[in-house]
């Protein structure tokens, strides 16, 4: 795959804080380092100067960062897509007046993704917390006209829920939901990472539990068929994780269109190798990192970067150690870790 000039994409993770504490989150453990809103400023315009079409605020929490919406303004205001990521417990009525307002000034304010695992407060608890707060500001983000869209993480405990979240805010079904409703919804697996491989075996979906997909996907095909406005994405049929020599050959944007800047300023290249570093942009510039030596070195592993991330709970720096054999070292002991995981996946 040709590198091209510049990322598509950008997660841009403005702190390391969080008030949840989700048993598959990929942003663990978390540093409590917020990035300073100046140096978050600075990437934002090096994105669009580069020629990034789209950056996600993301974290932890965005939300608690005290600089999101100087940041979030400036962003749209160079041109740029823009996504929030957030667990949606820390709405207010001002921070809702401001969505509001960046939702009547920039078209490519694309609003706020909320996470929510399930509409029944105990099945959404058991894997994140705080349900019945988060559904709340749901309905007061959507009662303001301010642009929502969910996200799930699909697991055995909330997989016969899917259909349920989206029967609750697509205004079309649930003619009390508050219209618009929610007309974008993102159902994703649980990837192995450092805390979900704590809960695999209670988080991992079962053969049974994919049959049930099957029919959840041709409901939402029906949906979408019926209704070109509205958008849902579910997660594939394959039930466990590529082993090495698949994910060399599958196809994955990092690295190659888009990358992750973590709150302490070091890169990676998406949110599951988030402790596989190819840059430091308090010594390097952006256009630095995507045109230097580490990400190509890293790309030329054969081997997907989460798949090097895998089970690690401490950053693997490339650029400081970027020679073939502490390479080929890190790939070998990736792989072993990977193996280990899929043979507990096909033990449940």
């Amino acid at each position: 795959m040709e590198l091209l000039r510049a990322p598509l994409s950008i997660g841009l993770a403005i702190n390391s804080i969080c008030d949840l504490d989700c048993k598959y989150c990929y942003a663990q453990p978390f540093t409590l380092i917020s990035m300073m809103t100046e140096n978050a400023l600075t990437i934002v315009q090096d994105a669009a100067e580069m020629g990034v079409f789209k950056i996600a605020i993301e974290g932890g929490e965005p939300l608690i960062h005290k600089g999101l919406f100087i940041i979030l303004d400036y962003a749209l205001s160079q041109g740029l897509e823009v996504d929030l990521l957030s667990n949606g417990t820390q709405i207010d009525d001002e921070k809702i007046k401001r969505m509001q307002d960046l939702a009547t000034r920039f078209e490519k304010w694309t609003g706020i993704q909320i996470s929510l695992d399930s509409t029944d407060p105990m099945v959404n608890d058991s894997t994140r917390g705080k349900g019945k707060l988060v559904m709340d500001n749901i309905n007061k983000l959507l009662e303001r006209g301010v642009p929502v869209s969910l996200g799930t993480v699909v697991t055995h405990k909330n997989v016969v829920e899917l259909e349920d979240i989206v029967n609750t805010y697509y205004a079309p079904i649930n003619r009390q939901a508050i219209w618009p409703g929610v007309r974008s919804y993102h159902f994703i697996k649980a990837m192995p990472t450092w805390k979900s491989l704590k809960n695999y075996e209670e988080l991992a979906l079962t053969k049974d539990d994919f049959l049930a997909l099957k029919k959840t996907r041709e409901y939402f095909d029906k949906l979408m068929k019926a209704d070109n406005t509205l958008e849902i994405t579910l997660l594939s049929d394959k039930d466990d994780f590529p082993d090495a020599d698949e994910s060399a050959s599958m196809p994955c944007a990092a690295g190659y269109k888009q990358l992750i800047i973590r709150s302490d300023m070091l890169v990676a290249t998406c949110d599951l190798s988030l402790n596989v570093i190819i840059g430091d942009l308090t010594k390097q510039t952006l256009k630095e990192v995507w045109d230097g030596i580490a990400l190509r070195e890293v790309k030329a592993m054969d081997v997907l970067p989460c798949v090097l991330a895998l089970g690690r709970t401490e950053p693997y720096n490339i650029t400081e150690t970027p020679n073939k054999r502490n390479l080929s070292m890190l790939r070998r002991e990736a792989v072993e870790r990977l193996s280990a995981m899929n043979n507990r996946i096909k033990g449940c």
